[in-house]
């Protein structure tokens, strides 16, 4: 995975690409997948709110479509699908071969969408619609500038890299902006887990 073509600019390209290195392993099987699995506590969930928090995952992936979020709205065969879903605790898995840049990096987008999500939220209060007003963004990258700087997982992402971080997701989650309210049900009450791994390609949830 090397030309992150379809991230909106070269900064966010630079930066994601010092974050994929940060997370994956460098020794990658052949023919491996990239597993993003979501684990939700289903007790009591509104369907509703499952509704808002899937339609943001396809939301931003759909923002990540190397044709543009247009294009990908109207093509079928483009849109995010999910693998399995396994029983006990809802456990939601999304996966994309990893020799395929343009669909397995989005996987990675999504990862870090969702990790910090839940600090994201507490910056808004009740304020969703106030996402233009030069205080509130303020106060949410503040919110995610303290998250991600504090985020082991990411000690060796440049600071540089990271505040382009900060601006793509306050971007993302500012766009998808009608989905958050559920969002917030599910990312403050119902998840569990949220991992990322690289699967070689016989342990892969789907064969290609």
């Amino acid at each position: 995975m090397e030309q992150l073509t379809f991230l909106p600019s070269s900064l966010f390209r630079s930066a994601f690409l010092e974050i994929q290195e940060a997370i994956l392993p460098k020794q990658i099987p052949g023919r491996a997948k990239l597993e993003l699995a979501i684990t939700l506590d289903d007790t009591g969930i509104g369907v509703r709110d499952l509704a808002n928090y899937l339609r943001l995952i396809d939301g931003v992936y759909g923002r990540l479509d190397p044709k543009g979020y247009r294009s990908y709205a109207q093509r079928e065969n483009a849109y995010l699908r999910i693998d399995e879903v396994r029983s006990g605790s809802m456990e939601v898995i999304l996966s994309e071969l990893l020799a395929t840049t343009e669909r397995a990096v989005p996987l990675l987008v999504l990862y870090v969408m969702l990790k910090y999500l839940p600090e994201f939220l507490k910056s808004l209060a009740s304020a969703y619609k106030d996402f233009e007003e030069a205080r509130h963004t303020r106060l949410r990258r503040k919110q995610l500038s303290d998250t991600i700087h504090a985020d082991k997982e990411l000690q060796s992402v440049s600071k540089g890299s990271k505040q382009h971080l900060i601006e793509f997701l306050d971007d993302m989650y500012a766009s998808e902006a009608s989905n958050l309210r559920g969002a917030r049900r599910i990312a403050e009450l119902h998840l569990k887990e949220l991992i990322l791994r690289v699967v070689p390609g016989r342990e892969a949830t789907k064969e290609s």
